[in-house]
């Protein structure tokens, strides 16, 4: 079995600091799912959260 996380590029979003969508200075997930396409340009094979 291939492990394809050895060459994946792996991102990881921090959820308070990523993107504030609601504009209380705090990112949401509104945020996050806005900007998927933003990492999806990056190929992260894997986006996981802190």
């Amino acid at each position: 079995m291939n492990g394809w996380w050895r060459s994946a590029v792996i991102y990881q979003v921090y959820p308070r600091s990523f993107q504030d969508d609601a504009g209380d200075g705090v990112g949401d997930l509104t945020g996050i799912t806005r900007r998927l396409d933003h990492i999806a340009e990056l190929r992260s094979g894997l986006i996981t959260k802190r």
